[in-house]
């Protein structure tokens, strides 16, 4: 009975991780900052999704969470993302670039909307390591978030964006 239960667990924990249903906004309007405060909670879901679904499996759904996402995160009126090829220099990989946007959105939306560069900019690098470690496998390897990996083992991720944000 006990290894019932714990197989039930875990089959349970992996659906909630992998598993994740998201639906995906048809024709979502943005033309105020209301209508964008009003996709919030479906904002963080399509980030969790695509942050937890490995990239190699549900590619179309993928490609509609993206679109959703970056739709949202360009118009949005209240969070500033800033972009540089020192602060991002893996950009030639879209799914990473998307991931660290969406790192970025993720801590401004959960740290009441701040605009707080270094901190948005440290949890979207963060995010895009611990997708690039979940699925590094199917991206290959990245030189410059490997390089990115190393500072953050060492304890300087943050000293390292702050001079990129400086630069």
């Amino acid at each position: 009975m006990k290894k019932l239960l714990i197989f039930s667990f875990l089959l349970v924990a992996k659906s909630i991780v992998y598993g994740q249903e998201i639906e995906v906004p048809v024709n979502p309007v943005f033309e105020s900052e209301a209508d964008y405060k009003a996709y919030e909670t479906k904002v963080l879901e399509a980030i969790d999704w695509a942050a937890y679904t490995p990239v190699n499996t549900e590619t179309d759904k993928r490609k509609k969470v993206n679109a959703f996402l970056l739709e949202w995160m360009s118009g949005t009126p209240y969070i500033d993302i800033v972009v540089s090829d020192g602060l991002v220099p893996y950009m030639e990989h879209p799914e990473c670039f998307m991931v660290f946007m969406s790192g970025w959105t993720k801590y401004s939306l959960t740290h009441n909307y701040t605009n707080n560069e270094l901190d948005c900019a440290l949890a979207g690098t963060e995010h895009v390591i611990i997708f690039y470690e979940k699925n590094k496998s199917a991206l290959g390897k990245i030189g410059s978030i490997e390089k990115l990996i190393k500072l953050q083992k060492k304890g300087k991720l943050k000293n390292y964006i702050e001079k990129q944000l400086e630069g």
